[in-house]
């Protein structure tokens, strides 16, 4: 079945809500763009790809060192630790940059990933730890914690539905539990008769949220979504607009004031360490819990047993819309890698 390159997107895979005994939306529901959430990054006043982006100046690691959270998502499979790219993207509404780490087979640049990154409001791109960047043939994408991989080459709504994800269970002070697993999230669409797309009717309740949060920030960014004839689902649309507004709303001299303390870096393997390129490593940022100018800096949350099986099933459907071979062991391969990356690549290794 021919699915939009959002319905291949894969945030945290739903609980049982406890709601009628649905654990996503009615499969009677109507959908409002049957042709995907992708709708809504052109058309009337450029679309969500038109939003404007926060200025930014970036550096580029030395090769060598990685931080862990990459290192460990590259030796799952996506790509080889020696062929990451890794850059601090310092945006001018944030003294503290972005960590990206790219692949450098991925299809999108850094260019791109720096500009989509930066369209992502200050108050909402607060929330999120580590951008990762890896290959394949069709969109695909994963919240997982407070880190979101994009897998192909994605459109901006996708970078808003994953950062959706993150906010979902971070930002609304519900502790790491996603609000939309909760049970009132469900309550809120059965009161209506449609959801965003097939792929939020098709998904558990994190998906019609994460499209949902899409929609809000077409309607706080670019022009009203009641504009669009959303009233079929205007109870979802009123909560994720009340929820969310405020968080996806480009505003004027908006800045941060709240972060993840990041990861130490790691060796990339044996090869950067003989050649010299890991000397006492790196850490980056402030420390836990510390306060610097105003901004708190916070421990990343270590996710429950359940969140992690959650993130863990939808790594893996992601990996397989995207193209990846899954293995029995949970990690992936990409068709012809060992013909395409580097030779030597390590494997567990970690200094």
């Amino acid at each position: 079945m021919q699915l939009s390159a959002t319905a291949l997107l894969f945030g945290a895979i739903s609980l049982a809500s406890g709601v009628m005994g649905q654990d996503k939306p009615p499969a009677n529901f109507g959908v409002k763009f049957t042709n995907g959430i992708e709708v809504l990054n052109t058309g009337v006043n450029g679309g969500l790809s038109a939003v404007p982006g926060s200025s930014y100046t970036r550096t580029r690691w030395a090769w060598g060192t990685i931080p862990r959270t990459c290192y460990n998502q590259a030796v799952e499979g996506y790509c080889n630790p020696y062929d990451m790219e890794i850059y601090d993207v310092k945006y001018s509404d944030c003294g503290t940059p972005v960590t990206i780490c790219r692949c450098n087979n991925a299809p999108m640049t850094i260019n791109q990933l720096s500009d989509a990154i930066g369209k992502l409001p200050v108050k909402g791109r607060q929330w999120a730890l580590y951008f990762s960047h890896f290959t394949g043939n069709s969109c695909s994408a994963w919240a997982a914690g407070v880190n979101i991989a994009i897998l192909g080459n994605c459109q901006q709504s996708a970078v808003f539905h994953e950062l959706t994800h993150v906010l979902d269970s971070y930002a609304l002070n519900t502790n790491g539990q996603a609000y939309s697993r909760q049970g009132e999230w469900a309550q809120i669409v059965l009161k209506g008769s449609c959801v965003a797309t097939y792929y939020a009717r098709g998904s558990g309740w994190p998906e019609s949220y994460a499209e949902a949060g899409v929609m809000t920030a077409y309607h706080v960014n670019v022009r009203s979504i009641w504009d669009l004839d959303v009233g079929c689902m205007a109870d979802q649309m009123g909560k994720n607009i009340e929820q969310l507004g405020g968080i996806l709303k480009r505003q004027s001299g908006a800045t941060c004031n709240r972060l993840w303390a990041k990861d130490p870096a790691v060796c990339m393997g044996p090869a950067a360490r003989d050649a010299g390129n890991c000397p006492g490593l790196r850490r980056d940022v402030a420390a836990p819990s510390a306060s610097a100018g105003g901004i708190m800096v916070e421990v990343p949350p270590v996710l429950a047993p359940e969140e992690q099986k959650i993130a863990e099933e939808e790594k893996v459907e992601a990996a397989k819309v995207a193209g990846y071979l899954v293995n029995k062991n949970g990690t992936v391969t990409w068709p012809e890698a060992e013909a395409k990356r580097s030779t030597g690549a390590p494997k567990g290794f970690m200094a």
